[in-house]
């Protein structure tokens, strides 16, 4: 719950559960995003911009995770993400409080607007003037 990432990630040929933010989840993720690019060799697997896996139910092909209020920069050039847990946002959107549906910015979140990524507050980041 309210966290974030921001590196890029690179695999390897055949890499499996790579994502923005976390590999492999199992669990609720809430105000939470990833801005980094995604990529991965030949025969790689379980690429997500915010998750690259989770538990698998019903027939193993529909994850459950709920990541409604999560978002991940949308992937540009020939990057193909192999889920989409989360929302997709470009780039000048995740800079933007209002593609924040839900999220705290009084007590929580801080952002820079249409500078930089939302932070949490307790980082102590000040916008520049």
């Amino acid at each position: 719950m309210d966290c974030y990432a921001r590196g890029n990630v690179l695999g390897d040929e055949g890499s499996q559960r790579l994502g923005g933010l976390v590999g492999y989840n199992r669990g609720d993720m809430i105000n939470c995003y990833a801005s980094g690019d995604i990529s991965a060799g030949k025969g790689s697997r379980d690429l997500g911009g915010l998750i690259g896996g989770g538990s698998l139910v019903g027939d193993g092909h529909r994850f459950e995770i709920p990541a409604s209020t999560c978002y991940y920069l949308r992937p540009v050039e020939n990057i193909v993400l192999t889920n989409s847990i989360g929302f997709a946002l470009w780039e000048e959107d995740l800079k933007k409080r209002s593609s924040f549906i839900g999220w705290d910015f009084e007590n929580i979140w801080m952002i820079c607007e249409g500078r930089d990524y939302p932070r949490l507050r307790w980082e102590g980041m000040q916008c520049p003037p």
